[in-house]
């Protein structure tokens, strides 16, 4: 059988192709989502028939808009995910051909072809493509408008696991996530265990805290930068007044990261005097900067390594008086000293957020970076959300580990409660994804611990593409997965 063409097949389709290409790309992704094709028979743009077994997770964050899906290409059955654009040149116009995140995709889902180079697959051969204008279902259009409604029915189907929750034993969900959430910190603890020393634990510490502040985009750069200047060489900097201090420290991390250079391309008043101080005390340093390539695009203003850096230093301005690692463990006793007060919860998050108040005083509480404009309010440098994160990624896996080779299992126990008590991040595509697949936190509470299991859920099973949902081993663990209370 051959496959369809703009010369061969469907001058007949030409009106709902154009009236599809003036719509928004959720249509086309409701149409792979319900498979509404005209014929069942689909052939890729070679000729090669193409088998729909499972169209994948509608996925609405960052990275290919459907994934772990099954497919057959003939009679090759592959697992990965699937792209969706109205016009195939989206793929270069969007970035994807520079982003990692799209190293999965194995089929690229078009209204139209184009004419110029192909994607390529992480094989470096031309990603498989279904030119879908050839075969739309004539009865499409009525559902132009009712997409967006399609798409969240389609969101919202719980997988095989989530279809077995209800005839679990009781308590099992609880006693997945703990077990879930346990292995997730000690895996992130063990990176610590193998390194950890006496003489180097308080630099293990300060690059935990400062990797875990860097968010996603930042946190290798924040982790190089912690390295180049170590908290060895920072520690007398800190010794200094207030002001001093801020002055010498946030010119060595600027400047590093090459943020000191030219001229401030939208900061006025105060910050443009900000940037002036920073950069002269940058060039008296005579330091090379940090070398590392990174890129402030795709990130939210509110992230910006200004905000994130000048955070941090009164953080660390704080915590230095007496050593970093000892004004931790003085947090974890006072935390220790209320852990059976019955509003515990409130208690921890409040001493937690202590640990980064900002002065009033500080110009960054009203700006955003040297190159976006000034907030209207002034607002924390580091927020409930960002501390969570570090608490999570950064501060409990550290002293899980520090907690076993001092042979501490109270510190373990009250680290342990932490992951009970802190509410979680924000929802992530991830989370959100496993919310939807298992369906069961309406029958559990939300906590970082809760959170925390499911992402290690999506890391251990849906993030398997080897496997995929329809072979995955999650639902039968489900039936034998014992109760904890």
């Amino acid at each position: 059988m051959e496959p369809k063409s703009a010369e061969n097949g469907w001058t007949g389709k030409n009106g709902l192709i154009r009236d599809l290409l003036t719509r928004r790309e959720t249509v086309l992704q409701a149409c792979w989502a319900i498979q509404w094709w005209e014929e069942k028979s689909l052939l890729l743009s070679d000729g090669t028939p193409l088998t729909v077994i499972f169209p994948g997770w509608l996925n609405r964050g960052p990275g290919p808009d459907f994934t772990n899906a099954r497919l057959k290409f003939g009679d090759r059955e592959v697992a990965g995910d699937v792209e969706i654009h109205l016009d195939e040149r989206d793929w270069f116009h969007h970035g994807h051909h520079q982003d990692p995140d799209y190293g999965g995709v194995v089929l690229h889902v078009v209204a139209i072809a184009g004419n110029g180079h192909r994607p390529l697959g992480k094989d470096g051969q031309a990603i498989p493509r279904l030119e879908a204008g050839l075969w739309l279902k004539q009865g499409l259009r009525p559902a132009f408008s009712e997409s967006d409604h399609l798409l969240d029915q389609y969101e919202s189907l719980p997988g095989r696991c989530g279809l077995r929750v209800p005839f679990a034993r009781e308590g099992f969900l609880k006693g997945l996530l703990v077990s879930a959430a346990e292995k997730r910190a000690w895996d992130k603890a063990q990176t610590f265990m193998t390194g950890m020393g006496d003489d180097n634990r308080e630099q293990l510490l300060f690059e935990a805290v400062f990797q875990s502040l860097g968010y996603k985009p930042f946190a290798p750069v924040f982790l190089s930068l912690a390295r180049q200047f170590p908290l060895v060489r920072l520690s007398p900097l800190f010794e200094l007044p207030y002001g001093k201090a801020r002055e010498a420290v946030l010119s060595l991390w600027m400047g590093g990261l090459g943020l000191l250079e030219g001229e401030p391309q939208k900061a006025d008043g105060p910050l443009r005097d900000e940037f002036r101080v920073l950069q002269k005390k940058w060039g008296q340093w005579r330091e090379p900067p940090l070398g590392v390539p990174w890129d402030r695009q795709g990130s939210r203003p509110w992230n910006s390594p200004e905000r994130r850096l000048v955070g941090l230093f009164h953080h660390l301005y704080r915590m230095m008086e007496n050593g970093l690692l000892k004004q931790w463990m003085a947090f974890f006793v006072k935390l220790d000293e209320v852990r059976h007060e019955k509003n515990f919860k409130g208690m921890a998050a409040s001493l937690l957020d202590g640990l980064f108040e900002t002065p009033d005083w500080e110009i960054w509480r009203w700006n955003v970076s040297f190159v976006h404009p000034p907030l209207r309010q002034a607002a924390r440098m580091i927020g409930r959300d960002r501390t969570v994160i570090l608490m999570a990624n950064g501060v409990i896996p550290f002293f899980l580990a520090y907690a076993r080779q001092k042979k501490d299992p109270d510190l373990e126990k009250l680290l342990y409660r932490l992951y009970v008590v802190l509410p979680p991040e924000e929802p992530n595509h991830k989370t959100r994804f496993m919310e939807n697949r298992l369906a069961f936190l309406s029958r559990e509470g939300r906590s970082l611990r809760s959170q925390q299991g499911l992402l290690q859920i999506y890391q251990d099973f849906c993030g398997n593409f080897e496997t995929g949902c329809q072979d995955c081993e999650l639902p039968n663990l489900i039936y034998t997965f014992p109760a904890n209370g």
